[in-house]
């Protein structure tokens, strides 16, 4: 993903500049490691809302109707999101 991609998903609410301000604080941190950091949380968002959010309210519904039920289905296509995505 390009860097005008991420910045527009890091604008999203919590923005990332507001959850990451004592990182820029740290004065021994490698200068990579705010970029890598922006990176990561903008991965995350984007497997968010492509994989999770599609299966949210069919989850919570079948987990207010089954407390013990455990989304196999949803685990797997998470995994295989975490793969595709290089996580795992």
């Amino acid at each position: 993903m390009n860097a005008s991609g991420n910045s527009t998903i890091l604008d999203r609410e919590p923005k990332y500049d507001d959850i990451s301000c004592s990182l820029a604080a740290v004065p021994r941190l490698p200068r990579n490691h705010l970029r890598e950091t922006e990176e990561v949380v903008a991965t995350a968002r984007r497997f968010n809302e492509r994989v999770v959010k599609p299966y949210a309210l069919d989850l919570d519904r079948l987990k207010h109707e089954d407390p013990d039920y455990l989304a196999s289905l949803l685990i797997r296509r998470l995994m295989a999101g975490l793969a595709h995505n290089g996580l795992c």
